[in-house]
């Protein structure tokens, strides 16, 4: 998922600026397509190399070494992209070439359009390593279903709905104007759409991968019964169809108790007894009892209205498409480090309350069962979780060492109490952001009505109406005089440069100094003067 939403970013923070200069179009449509390609080659590649197994002296050290080549094979999908966007310009063919930027929905897919195929040649690759590492061919079509399900619309489902809600709203002129004059209003948006996600996640990804409402059944009665035991309020019990492809795992989704949803793949719930699936329901009633999600959701918003507050703050000191890039990093850092930093210990913290709700034996040994039957990674380190065999020792010291258990604890209370400070600040600095921008707001209106006078003098000068144009650009440095300069040359050009005066001397006031527009303009200016001369004569 986290090189989806990095694939994202690297589409979005497309500047013709800071990209290699050099442009055509049929290069692009050329080596792009060649791009996914050799990306489809470094798949073969990887499998043929981790054939050669024999240097290692199990099989559960090769799981581990070819899991870890597989992550680096799903990044190089990256640099790819990477390249596609900032050396081929692949934005600038949909929007230059194929003249479709602005268009809701179909500018953004078309923009993503290689980064979707890197993915798809990704996925054939994996099949092909995970069916080594299972010892069986998997079946490719429910392979490639249940990762798109997982991976890839999980993330894209909500940003498409976000920029092609931006971009809708970029047709009314009402509506762009609002959101210019007050930025805030696009982050209030933002999490207007942030919170019906959060809350229609259960109904979204129940839909999104095929669940089902776990039967009436004496297990159903005995993981209701457990809830009650753990104080949590009983969730939907769904089963998440893996259509074959045999994975082994569970989830709790929905921040609030109301439409929390507890999910167990099909294979769990053919290959476990009940006991197993009452253990690992006493996992995610852990999280659900500690509000992880809540939390994580907190720690995102603030991340969220701590990028707008910098973003403002910095305005005057970079160009926005460099805010922008750095808004991106940040965000990037923070899903890299923040999530994964408090994902693992999240996990552990889940750990704990399970070994607690149901006898330790019992869970410590359902650990190891998912481990076996997912292909042997119980050595295998996650990003958001840590080994199962890491997961199962620190259980068997916490029992031998209950004092170990209380210090962690108490240092995670601490780590998601800075969360927490984090988000309040954010929030203390959205305020103030808001604040400025509802002050600053009548300048800014005006400067957008300035611009949108001048795009229409633009208009009426290609069409050869130059007293228009110049009514135009009039009215616009009115507004704001940063069209001073604009208005005076087409005055001058119009043969009006007794007019022009005025406005290129609001214009020398603005520029700085020593620039080849500012020698222009006193050049100008020394005509006029000696055009006035002239004329007294």
């Amino acid at each position: 998922m986290f090189v989806v939403i990095t694939g994202l970013g690297i589409g979005l923070l497309y500047d013709p600026d800071w990209a290699l200069p050099w442009f055509d179009a049929r290069v692009s449509l050329i080596v792009t397509p060649a791009l996914v390609v050799l990306q489809a080659a470094a798949g073969r590649l990887l499998v043929a190399a981790a054939r050669s197994r024999g240097r290692y002296a199990t099989w559960e050290e090769f799981v581990r070494r070819l899991i870890r080549s597989s992550n680096a094979y799903r990044v190089l999908a990256l640099p790819l992209y990477g390249a596609s966007v900032w050396l081929l310009h692949w934005p600038r063919v949909v929007a230059d070439t194929w003249h479709l930027d602005g268009v809701p929905f179909v500018s953004l897919l078309l923009t993503l359009l290689p980064f979707l195929l890197l993915l798809g040649a990704t996925f054939l690759g994996l099949h092909a390593a995970e069916s080594l590492a299972r010892g069986e061919r998997l079946p490719l079509r429910d392979y490639l279903s249940f990762h798109v399900r997982m991976s890839v619309l999980l993330p894209l489902v909500p940003a498409f709905t976000v920029f092609t809600l931006f971009d809708s709203l970029q047709l009314s002129e009402t509506a762009s104007t609002a959101l210019a004059v007050y930025p805030f209003l696009n982050w209030l948006l933002l999490l207007a759409v942030a919170l019906a996600f959060v809350a229609s996640a259960p109904w979204f990804l129940t839909t999104a991968w095929g669940a089902k409402p776990l039967p009436e059944s004496a297990l159903r009665t005995r993981l209701e019964l457990l809830c009650d035991q753990a104080g949590v309020p009983r969730p939907k019990f769904l089963v998440w169809p893996t259509r074959g492809f045999g994975h082994v795992n569970a989830a709790v989704v929905g921040i609030f108790a109301r439409n929390r949803a507890v999910m167990f793949t099909d294979a769990m719930i053919a290959a476990f007894t009940p006991d197993e699936i009452a253990a690992v329901l006493a996992h995610e009633l852990g999280h659900a009892r500690h509000r992880h999600l809540a939390f994580y959701f907190a720690l995102a918003l603030g991340a969220a209205l701590f990028a707008n507050f910098a973003d403002f703050a910095l305005q005057g000191l970079a160009p926005e498409s460099a805010r922008l890039g750095g808004a991106l990093a940040f965000l990037a850092l923070l899903a890299g480090g923040a999530f994964g930093f408090y994902s693992r210990r999240f996990e552990r913290q889940a750990d704990l309350f399970a070994a607690r709700l149901v006898p330790a034996s019992l869970y410590i040994a359902t650990l190891e069962k998912v481990a076996s039957l997912n292909g042997n990674v119980r050595k295998v380190w996650f990003f958001t979780h840590m080994s199962i065999e890491q997961r199962v020792n620190y259980l068997l010291e916490a029992g031998v060492r209950p004092d170990s258990a209380g210090a962690f604890e108490r240092r995670l209370r601490r780590a998601v109490a800075a969360g927490v400070a984090f988000a309040a600040f954010s929030l203390g600095g959205a305020a103030w952001t808001v604040a400025r921008q509802v002050e600053a707001a009548p300048a800014g209106r005006e400067r957008i009505e300035a611009r949108r006078l001048a795009d229409r003098a633009g208009a009426a000068w290609d069409a050869g109406d130059r007293e228009r144009a110049a009514t135009l650009l009039g009215e616009a440095a009115a507004r704001d005089p940063a069209w001073s300069l604009a208005w005076a040359e087409v005055l001058y050009a119009s043969g009006r440069a007794f007019e022009a005066e005025a406005p290129y001397r609001k214009a020398l006031d603005l520029l700085p100094e020593e620039t080849d527009e500012t020698a222009r303009v006193r050049e100008r200016l020394e005509i006029i003067e000696e055009m006035k001369v002239r004329r007294e004569r």
